[in-house]
């Protein structure tokens, strides 16, 4: 049921997940400022910039951003209605560069031993796979010797779930941790799907050798409490967007969002 609201709740929003998620959602946008920024900086750092997978890619927006910097960079997805989107982004001028698949990526990635330059899974959607060991475990198998990864978790110690706010705030979702899912507000309508949250240190143990964690954060806070309409204003979303930034690398662990941040040791 949760997976098959998965696929209803990326059936709706592929038409104008683009245009409107994080303009309707400030914390989200903030949240997706500083994976901008987190990201650039490991692309930045590599040995080598051959290929780029993005895990959950949605409308391949991301997957465009920093595939640039790549020779060939690869989105997969399991909503065909996302990748429907994203693909016309490789047909815009990328094509032979940028690829899109359909694809359950708890399955396997059907790539080989030691051919990745760098993994991504941002925005929580490491929570929102069951099976997440396996999908770090292929992580480590395909990256190479050296190769980057950057993962995002829902964090069950996030200041948005310590007490009950009666207000919308600027997130997406919210965390239902007694039912492990996600509930989503889709277009006037709230959806559950499949949901783990993690505390940091759950996080990281479930990287292990050959892969090492270099850096961990969580983000937003104080967005995510603040009700919507309070952080609409352009002036007051940059004050607290600095906020949140000093916050993220402060490490109490109160951000929405786990982010993890690692290399390939072997």
């Amino acid at each position: 049921k949760l997976k098959q609201n998965l696929l209803i709740l990326t059936e709706r929003w592929a038409p104008v997940y683009d245009e409107q998620y994080d303009r309707l959602y400030p914390a989200i946008r903030l949240c997706l400022d500083l994976e901008r920024e987190r990201i650039s900086s490991l692309i930045t750092n590599l040995p080598d910039q051959e290929l780029m997978i993005d895990l959950g890619c949605a409308t391949g927006r991301r997957t465009v951003q920093f595939g640039r910097s790549f020779d060939r960079a690869i989105g997969y997805d399991i909503s065909p209605h996302m990748i429907a989107v994203a693909e016309q982004k490789a047909v815009d001028g990328n094509r032979g560069k940028m690829h899109f698949e359909v694809l359950d990526v708890e399955n396997g990635l059907p790539l080989e031993d030691r051919s990745v330059s760098f993994v991504m899974m941002n925005m929580g959607t490491g929570s929102d796979v069951r099976n997440i060991t396996g999908v770090i475990t292929e992580t480590a198998r395909v990256l190479k010797s050296e190769g980057k990864f950057f993962f995002s978790f829902y964090n069950k110690e996030a200041m948005r779930y310590r007490r009950f706010l009666p207000w919308i705030t600027g997130l997406a979702a919210e965390i239902n941790p007694h039912k492990n899912c996600l509930d989503v507000h889709c277009l006037k309508e709230i959806l559950s799907i499949f949901a783990m949250s993690y505390k940091v240190s759950e996080a990281i143990a479930l990287f292990t050798q050959p892969l090492q964690v270099d850096e961990t954060m969580t983000h937003p806070v104080v967005s995510s409490i603040l009700p919507k309409e309070m952080i609409q204003d352009e002036v007051a979303l940059g004050s607290i967007k600095r906020i949140d930034h000093e916050l993220a690398f402060d490490h109490v662990n109160l951000g929405a969002y786990i982010m993890v941040e690692g290399t390939k040791i072997s």
